[in-house]
């Protein structure tokens, strides 16, 4: 979904009805902006952190192998920088 919004004199951007309907954002609600070079991606934010890690952690899909081996090998590049 792709809609054109217009910054005000005060920096302001309106998220358009369709997609604030679509992510559920409402009036409080908290978004994280990330800049990847010339690109902005925004995020709604959950109040609750715990919900959010549960969602992060249903979405990833490593068996315990993987996520060893992962460690193992973090470790050791932390061990050639330092």
């Amino acid at each position: 979904m792709n809609k054109i919004a217009r910054i005000t004199s005060k920096g302001q951007v309106t998220i358009p009805k369709e997609i604030r309907e679509k992510l559920g954002l409402k009036k409080g609600k908290e978004v994280l902006f990330e800049v990847e070079g010339q690109r902005t991606l925004m995020y709604p934010l959950s109040s609750d952190p715990l919900t959010e890690l549960k969602k992060m952690r249903n979405e990833v899909k490593f068996s315990r192998q993987e996520i060893e081996q992962m460690k193992k090998s973090a470790g050791e590049a932390w061990e050639k920088f330092n």
